[in-house]
Formats: structure tokens, sequence, C-alpha cells
């Protein structure tokens, strides 16, 4: 409800876009961290955060409309694996 607002709504579309903004600049250092510290492969950080972001936002949707059906913390679990698995570095021989 509050994206269809935040579309027809103005000052609520500024608070939207503020509170996303400072979303993918929290996330985008993180990931930043991690590849200068080797924990992640050497990924393009704001990508890296903006898929992280596009996973959180989609899964809470889904859930919004099948909660019985979906188990939130899982789906979370599962999904943040899958992602750091992939820009993790390779394992070891």
């Amino acid at each position: 409800e509050i994206y269809a607002q935040a579309a027809r709504q103005e000052a609520l579309g500024e608070v939207l876009q503020a509170y996303f903004s400072r979303y993918h600049a929290m996330l985008t250092e993180l990931v930043a961290q991690g590849v200068a510290q080797g924990e992640f492969r050497p990924v393009d950080p704001a990508d890296t955060a903006l898929t992280l972001m596009s996973l959180f936002e989609g899964l809470l949707l889904l859930w919004v409309f099948s909660h019985d059906a979906l188990d939130l913390s899982r789906q979370v679990e599962a999904s943040l694996s899958l992602l750091l698995a992939g820009i993790g570095p390779p394992p070891t021989q």
C-alpha cells in the first residue's frame, strides 16, 4: 500500500526515495568493506547492494500476499546463503 501511495503523493515518494537511498548506501559500504577485506569476490558493491535490496523487498512483498504459505525467516536465510555463496571467495582446494 505504501508504494501505491508513494506513487501518488510526492512527499511520501520523496521519503521513500530517501529511505532507499540510505539503505542502498549502507549496503554498498558493507559490500565494499567485504570486498576490501577479501571476504567477497571483487564484485561491484553498488550493484550487489541493489541485488540484496531487491531480494529482500521481493521476499517481503511475497510474504505480504502469502505469509501463511511462506516461511519468511527460512526464505531470507536460504536467499542470503545463496547470494553469499555466489559473491564469497572461491573455496580453497
